[in-house]
């Protein structure tokens, strides 16, 4: 998906000099042939999307291309429907052996699929990312508050085994939204960018509920879990099995960015206005 003109046809952009200055670093930073990865955190109304495509407009590298996706709420239990909302359907065509693995994912969730095979799916991904890259890429996913499972397990792959190429992973979400594990151990590393929007300059982002990122589902058994009770016990509860409540919690893990029950209840019992 291409990014629309309507932002360049609204009100001048202002107030954001020094963002926009660090997402035009990111993308002079392809020159050096490697990839770099630009996180933009901020709470709804902040301007995250207005921001990305200001920055987009403004880029002058020849031969870049920029794909752009964005997560919804409605698509969160389709696999890769952000990877598949920028590169179109066709990208999924283009996965060789991993076409049939990502059948299986949109029947059964990535969840259901055994290590080997989903890393062979991501490689499959990576590799159809990789062949868009040519002379410089910029990848947008936007509203990764919204992303599914299978999305975020795909970001985190192509940060732990960056593509060889000039590309820019600009992603975009609110905070609490679930990153790559690599995204968060380097940051101010050269490849690594995080860019934390506010409402107003000196403001502080709104802190979430981290309840607010889960379905309802996920939200009992996170509910669940803060009272003591066992994968069985909860299970039972549900009328589920203990290695479906399992999987639920590996996905809150995720989401929620830790990565036990216990750091999970003690994100809880903080809540949204209590200090962190």
């Amino acid at each position: 998906m291409t990014l629309t003109t309507d932002h360049q046809r609204a009100a001048p952009f202002v107030g954001r000099e020094a963002e926009l200055a660090g997402i035009r670093a990111a993308v002079a930073a392809l020159d050096a042939g490697r990839q770099v990865i630009v996180e933009v955190i901020g709470a709804a109304g902040t301007g995250k999307s207005r921001l990305i495509a200001e920055a987009l407009r403004r880029i002058d590298r020849t031969g870049t291309e920029i794909f752009a996706g964005a997560a919804a709420e409605v698509e969160r239990q389709i696999p890769f429907h952000v990877f598949l909302h920028a590169l179109g359907d066709e990208a999924a065509e283009h996965l060789g052996p991993g076409n049939q693995l990502w059948a299986e994912v949109a029947l059964q969730g990535s969840g259901g699929l055994l290590s080997v095979a989903r890393f062979q799916l991501y490689r499959g991904w990576r590799r159809a990312v990789a062949d868009r890259v040519g002379t410089g890429m910029v990848l947008v996913l936007d509203d990764l508050h919204w992303a599914d499972p299978a999305s975020t397990e795909l970001i985190d792959h192509l940060a732990r085994y960056p593509v060889r190429g000039p590309l820019l992973l600009l992603l975009a979400g609110r905070p609490g939204t679930p990153l790559p594990r690599p995204v968060r151990s380097a940051v101010g590393d050269a490849v690594f960018r995080r860019i934390c929007l506010a409402t107003r300059p000196g403001a502080v982002p709104d802190v979430p509920d981290p309840l607010a990122l889960l379905t309802s589902r996920e939200r009992e058994v996170a509910e669940l879990t803060a009272t003591g009770a066992t994968s069985r016990l909860i299970a039972r509860q549900l009328q589920v099995s203990p290695r479906t409540v399992d999987a639920h919690l590996m996905r809150i893990y995720r989401k929620l960015g830790v990565t036990s029950r216990a750091a999970m209840v003690s994100l809880l019992a903080r809540g949204p206005d209590r200090p962190r």
